[in-house]
């Protein structure tokens, strides 16, 4: 949405002021979630910059206007869940109690998560 393109634009150095962005949500139901808005931003970036996200990864967690990437509820029950489906990394909001999930990657903020996360095609 356009929350996380002027976060992005801001906090990243992407360049996506003369872009027109779309986003397709498949069978077109409403994304009202806000923890899509960390891989949302993701895949913005991915576009942007030519690159594509680790293969087998998930990406969940809210994301301030200032880029920080904020606690989520229920984040075990997620990861738990991605494990079934078969992914192999998740890309997440910092655990603040219990154990943290063997499966996820901690980030504090959008430009971690992007720097350590995208790959060249």
């Amino acid at each position: 949405g356009e929350k996380e393109n002027a976060m992005l634009e801001k906090r990243t150095k992407l360049k996506l002021g003369d872009k027109d962005i779309y986003i397709n949500i498949v069978g077109g139901i409403r994304l009202t979630e806000p923890a899509a808005a960390l891989a949302i931003c993701m895949a913005i970036a991915s576009a942007a910059k030519g690159m594509q996200l680790k293969k087998n990864a998930v990406v969940f967690g809210e994301v301030g206007l200032s880029g920080e990437v904020r606690h989520t509820p229920f984040a075990e029950k997620r990861i738990a869940e991605a494990k079934k489906m078969g992914f192999e990394v998740a890309i997440g909001p910092v655990i603040r109690t219990g154990k943290k999930p063997a499966l996820l990657t901690e980030v504090k903020d959008v430009r971690s998560a992007l720097n350590s996360f995208l790959e060249k095609d």
